[in-house]
């Protein structure tokens, strides 16, 4: 999951909280674009990993988002927010349209 803070990472604190709750957390990388400050929380390790890219993220989010895609490990990437809190399926529901053969998937809000 790629994730954008313009604080360390407070900001997205709640979601990646959210995040390790789920059954698939070992699964999951979360990539977090800080801008140059400094990580301000602390890095969790129930996680098959955890990037923090320092760019741009207050100058322009398309660009701190493909930067934060371009570091990711995943061959399977999605866009979080900080004030949408994923529930359990969720992964797993995104991945299995995936093996119908479609070429990108998102969440219905």
């Amino acid at each position: 999951m790629i994730l954008l803070s313009l604080n360390g990472g407070v900001s997205v604190k709640k979601v990646i909280r959210r995040l390790s709750t789920l059954v698939c957390a070992d699964q999951m990388e979360i990539v977090l674009g800080i801008g140059d400050m400094p990580l301000a929380i602390e890095p969790p390790t129930c996680f098959a990993g955890f990037r923090v890219v320092h760019t741009a993220v207050s100058e322009d989010i398309g660009k701190a988002r493909a930067a934060a895609i371009r570091a990711a490990a995943a061959p399977i990437v999605v866009l979080g927010e900080d004030h949408s809190f994923p529930t359990e399926g969720w992964a797993q529901a995104l991945l299995a349209e995936f093996e119908s053969g479609v070429a990108g998937v998102g969440p219905r809000i």
